[in-house]
């Protein structure tokens, strides 16, 4: 299995994991986003600046959106 398979299975893993604890979206994407779209120091960047300020977005540029499924 190559590295980048590995970091997804365990983003994958981490991210259910995180949900079940009732995590913030903002770290549910962070943890999402290892190994597919963010570089490792990105990931690690975005970590910290979560873990010191409790966010690790500049600014927020839209409205929050609430997906509510349909029946």
């Amino acid at each position: 299995m190559s590295d980048e398979a590995m970091k997804m299975k365990i983003a994958k893993q981490l991210t259910i994991t995180l949900q079940r604890l009732g995590a913030s979206i903002e770290l549910l994407c962070i943890v999402g986003s290892y190994g597919d779209t963010q570089t490792d120091a990105d990931t690690l960047d975005s970590l910290e600046q979560y873990n010191e300020r409790g966010t690790c977005m500049e600014q927020i540029i839209a409205p929050a959106y609430e997906w509510k499924p349909t029946q």
